[in-house]
């Protein structure tokens, strides 16, 4: 399942706008604050290197929850109400590319999708 490290990390090597409004091209700011939150990775997988571009595109093929009938995962915990907005969007539970900017943006924590992932999963 994906959770939040997932999506955090995801971001932090993926180019574009980031909500801290830096002015580094990556959709998780580079801050001294973030590069230590994710030593532990970055030491494993470098920004740029083939291997990570592999890596952040299998993060991609998680799900964020999985409602087999009998049985639903989430990273969290499952509030119907919060998740029917997600499951609109996202029947198959997976993230698509063109979701991350919404979400690296947050739009202070009020875009749709991301409001109700950090609600509900990735938090």
């Amino acid at each position: 399942m994906a959770g939040g490290d997932n999506r955090a990390v995801t971001l932090y090597h993926r180019p574009g706008l980031n909500a801290d409004g830096t002015d580094d091209g990556f959709m998780r700011a580079h801050s001294a604050k973030n590069k230590d939150q994710h030593k532990t990775f970055l030491d494993e997988f470098p920004v740029g290197h083939p291997d990570t571009t592999e890596m952040m595109d299998w993060f991609l093929t998680l799900p964020l929850f999985l409602d087999l009938g009998g049985m639903r995962m989430v990273h969290a915990c499952w509030d119907d109400a919060r998740m029917a907005p997600i499951m609109d969007r996202r029947q198959d539970g997976l993230l698509a590319i063109d979701d991350l900017q919404e979400i690296a943006l947050e739009d202070g924590g009020k875009a749709p999708l991301t409001l109700e992932l950090h609600a509900v999963k990735l938090k």
